[in-house]
């Protein structure tokens, strides 16, 4: 008789997450908490440090599970309440909680010692931070990489999205961690491919535009390269970043009438923008593994992506094109002999790439055998 497993209680915490202040932020997160609660019963508790409001606690409104944001005041006393807050929901859920999974380590990694410490539950954490290998953590105070250090031996497991941020966790932490990758998930019912004759643009770039991590201006200055050639190129650009100066730059480049700017979207609307373009641009100065390159891949359209991060463990010839970080005309010729060759990529190929790696049945069947590992703990 095949034995039935527990079904693990789980308070996910975190630090990220789409709330009325940030409508993006950490949606990353959302859809991995989503994928959890079909295999867990999840309890998530969001906390926020906001500079326009005092200590407030609003319900997460999702289908699949409950939970609550903590918004708190970067202050003394708003840091006190959120420590108060976060040891009462440790000690009050403490007898039916199974483990608890926390994301983003550099802002959890005092709740992972509570946990383990205090209250003597399993520790697991899925990392998104880019700042393991952009630079950022040498940046941080030195007490505060001690302690990171130090609080990760309370982790059971981590769950970083590529091999290359586990690698670059390791050496941050100077020692070794127990990690496995889960990567970063796509709704496949929303990304899916579109019809030939749906095609509106050459290119599309999707992203917060940041002009240091992003460098959308770069893709603008390429493009430009590519009109000379081919006349009807046609790019669009946007996100939820600000595109007055990118606006400025297409003018002074003489392209703004091949460029079509848009403002932050929702999932529907990232899947009918890669839906109408040929591919997705991306030429981030550092990444691990951005969400919209499988969501592009779901809807059938390949990408041109600079070689950072975790991007090369997934990008292939048949998905598109990595190009060098360092050599922005790199960029530009990958775009010209795409222009030559857009035809060459299946559509049904890179869809069916993008489920068996990273639809939600997928990753479900990952994130339930991590669990089943951890509930053997309890």
């Amino acid at each position: 008789m095949a034995v039935t497993r527990p079904i693990p209680t789980v308070l996910w915490i975190t630090p990220w997450y789409p709330s009325r202040i940030h409508t993006t932020l950490g949606n990353f997160v959302e859809r991995h908490a989503r994928i959890a609660s079909r295999t867990a019963d999840i309890y998530l508790l969001h906390f926020f440090c906001s500079s326009h409001t005092n200590s407030q606690i609003e319900p997460i409104k999702e289908a699949d599970f409950q939970g609550h944001h903590y918004f708190y005041k970067n202050s003394l006393i708003g840091k006190v309440r959120l420590l108060v807050h976060m040891i009462h929901h440790l000690r009050t859920r403490s007898a039916k909680t199974t483990f608890v999974h926390l994301t983003i380590f550099h802002e959890t990694y005092w709740i992972a010692v509570l946990s383990g410490l205090i209250f003597r539950k399993p520790v697991i954490c899925t990392e998104h931070w880019t700042g393991y290998h952009s630079g950022k953590f040498k940046e941080l105070p030195l007490w505060r990489r001690m302690m990171i250090r130090w609080s990760s031996g309370f982790v059971d497991e981590f769950l970083p999205v590529t091999k290359h941020l586990g690698q670059c966790m390791v050496q941050c932490f100077h020692r070794k961690i127990p990690y496995s990758i889960i990567p970063n998930v796509v709704d496949t019912r929303v990304f899916t491919p579109g019809a030939e004759e749906r095609k509106k643009f050459d290119f599309v770039h999707i992203s917060t535009l940041d002009a240091q991590h992003k460098r959308p201006e770069a893709i603008l200055r390429q493009f430009a390269k590519v009109k000379g050639q081919y006349h009807s190129a046609t790019i669009s650009m946007g996100g939820d970043g600000d595109i007055r100066g990118l606006r400025k730059l297409a003018e002074e480049l003489g392209i703004s009438n091949s460029v079509t700017f848009f403002g932050e979207l929702n999932s529907q609307e990232v899947a009918e923008r890669l839906r109408q373009s040929y591919c997705l641009v991306l030429y981030s100065r550092y990444e691990n593994f951005p969400c919209v390159i499988p969501e592009a891949w779901a809807c059938g359209t390949p990408v041109i992506a600079s070689d950072v991060g975790g991007i090369r463990e997934w990008l292939t010839d048949e998905l598109g094109v990595l190009v060098s970080p360092e050599h922005e005309d790199d960029l530009g010729e990958a775009m010209l002999l795409f222009m030559k060759n857009k035809h060459r990529y299946k559509r049904d190929l890179l869809a069916e790439y993008a489920s068996k790696h990273f639809g939600e049945e997928s990753v479900t069947q990952l994130v339930k055998s991590m669990y089943n590992r951890h509930v053997k703990h309890d």
